[in-house]
């Protein structure tokens, strides 16, 4: 009974198959033979790069399409030679740099890994990256298996438009110490300082060498009054006993804690009866917060050429958030030597570290009821790359009730890195590269 059926079977089968015209299976051949050669050539694709920095970080970002579950993927360079090498994790010689890589490979998954690169030079300029994908065997050691690429990208590492910054800080980039008061330029140099305490944090830290990365300078101001914006008001009065009142343009408080971008801040004048200072030796200090900038790699390490005490030129800040209050100058000529007092306004609602969205300080910083957050952009005061700078920041409190006015300082010390831009040149995106992916784009060996 088998042996009929079979037979049956057969020979239906051998009549279907006459039924079939030979064109049409033909046709079906040759469509079946095209479908699996585009499987091949577009299998594992690596469809774009992308790049980006973040401080001294530069990450390249693949883009794949055509891989599967069992798909494994490692990063290479090409060398001087012409070579693929793969890269590894941690400390990778490329040339005469050497840097540290971070995601290089990944196994078993449809998501590529993202190579992250630390240590960047110039040198690097033009070397190209790739990643390299393989099922089921390892890229760089692929034991016969075939080996895909879609594409590479070309580094080109310039300092046009710079965006990424490189390299370490010089040893000469130390913590800083104010070293104030002292005799080194009197009778500035002498002042004190009674309220450096308000500065509760900076950014970089004023603990060790700051490395530059965001491109402002942070300042974290607490106390039981509100932050001394500027003199909104100078009121003079003569020796005959008649006065006058000039007013300056001052960036008002809300009531409620906000931002404000380029603050507008009172009276700047520097000397005079019409200064917005203190009234401490020396022709007094600025009210408004100001930064002081030295070059110490022009200078050299223990310069404070451009401290205050010095005689150094005052930087505003680029804004300020969360609480602020202006004062009044009062200025009388009727006494004999001239009596100069700051009234600073009436305190607002307290705002505690409500910064607006502005950047919170970090955890643990003492709150006593007024919080700001002042910011120097230091991208446009020309800041040297590679350079070390001593910074020094200045505020005042809202009371001003010690003898020269109620001021406080804190320094740090700063390295602005040398900065690169590299941008990704893609090539051959979705085209195996050098050619035929079953024969040319192995690993080299």
């Amino acid at each position: 009974m088998k042996q009929v059926l079979n037979a049956s079977s057969s020979l239906a089968m051998r009549k279907i198959s006459m039924l079939v015209p030979a064109s049409f299976k033909k046709a079906v051949l040759l469509l079946l033979t095209s479908f699996a050669l585009s499987i091949a050539v577009f299998a594992h694709t690596v469809d774009s790069y992308t790049s980006s920095c973040t401080g001294t970080t530069y990450t390249i970002t693949p883009v794949v399409s055509n891989v599967n579950n069992t798909s494994n993927y490692s990063w290479q360079y090409l060398n001087a030679a012409g070579v693929w090498i793969c890269l590894v994790n941690g400390t990778n010689a490329i040339g005469s740099v050497t840097l540290t890589a971070n995601g290089v490979s990944a196994n078993a998954t449809v998501t590529p890994p993202v190579l992250s690169l630390t240590g960047l030079s110039a040198s690097l300029d033009g070397v190209m990256f790739r990643l390299i994908i393989a099922d089921g065997a390892d890229p760089c050691n692929p034991g016969g298996a075939t080996v895909y690429n879609g594409g590479t990208s070309s580094t080109n590492f310039t300092t046009a438009n710079s965006s990424c910054a490189v390299g370490p800080p010089p040893n000469s980039c130390t913590t800083c110490a104010l070293g104030y008061p002292d005799n080194s330029n009197l009778p500035k140099s002498a002042v004190t300082f009674s309220e450096n305490e308000v500065l509760r944090a900076m950014e970089p830290s004023s603990t060790g060498c700051g490395v530059l990365e965001s491109g402002f300078v942070k300042v974290w101001y607490n106390d039981e009054h509100a932050l001394l914006l500027g003199v909104r008001s100078v009121i003079v009065k003569r020796a005959n006993g008649t006065s006058y009142t000039t007013n300056y343009p001052i960036t008002a408080y809300s009531g409620t804690p906000s931002c404000a971008s380029n603050p507008l801040l009172g009276s700047t004048v520097t000397s005079g009866g019409q200064a917005g200072n203190d009234i401490a030796d020396g022709g007094g200090r600025p009210i408004r917060p100001v930064m002081y900038i030295t070059d110490l790699t022009v200078n050299g390490a223990s310069s404070r050429i451009g401290d205050w005490q010095q005689g150094g030129t005052p930087y505003n800040p680029a804004s300020v958030c969360g609480s602020w209050k202006g004062g009044v100058r009062n200025v009388d000529s009727t006494k004999n030597p001239v009596a100069v007092t700051i009234t600073p306004d009436g305190d607002p609602a307290q705002n505690n570290w409500n910064l607006a969205g502005g950047d919170a300080p970090p955890a643990g910083t003492v709150d006593q009821g007024y919080g700001a957050l002042i910011k120097w952009d230091i991208t446009t005061l020309g800041l040297q790359p590679g350079h070390v700078y001593r910074i020094q920041v200045m505020v005042h409190d809202g009371d001003q009730n010690k003898t020269g006015g109620d001021a406080g300082s804190m320094c740090s010390t700063i390295y602005v890195p040398p900065v690169l831009n590299p941008d990704i040149n893609i090539t051959y995106v979705n085209v195996p590269v050098p050619g035929n992916v079953n024969t040319n784009d192995k690993v080299p060996t």
